[in-house]
């Protein structure tokens, strides 16, 4: 999700939901406390109700296919000037496979598919 900030802000489909915007400015508070993939993107609390399940649904796709328009990789100095985290930074480039892998594991979360590498249930 590092780059779904840009993605949601460029979109003029979902730069009007109030409710997605919280949640970005959530993202950017909190993007610069995770580590080593780890994330806290608060599903929970943002996604409150089917209609919202659904559009954050839609979201992922249309970030995913944004994604694809960087190619194969992003530079490191592009994503280090576009995540702005002091403490994490890009040595080389960023494979964009890697991202669109963890909206993967979001979609795969919000399935319930428990299967799926890194995917538990709570108390796991």
């Amino acid at each position: 999700m590092a780059l779904a900030p840009e993605f949601l802000d460029s979109s003029i489909k979902y730069q009007n939901l109030g409710w997605l915007q919280e949640w970005k400015n959530y993202w950017i508070r909190h993007k610069d406390t995770h580590g080593n993939g780890c994330s806290d993107i608060d599903l929970a609390g943002f996604l409150i109700d089917e209609s919202r399940v659904a559009c954050f649904r839609e979201f992922l796709r249309d970030y995913r296919e944004w994604l694809d328009h960087f190619g194969d990789a992003i530079s490191a100095g592009v994503m280090n000037s576009k995540l702005d985290i002091a403490h994490i930074r890009y040595d080389g480039p960023c494979s964009v496979k890697e991202l669109t892998e963890f909206v993967s594991r979001i979609e795969a979360v919000l399935d319930g598919r428990i299967e799926y590498p890194q995917v538990h249930r709570r108390g796991e």
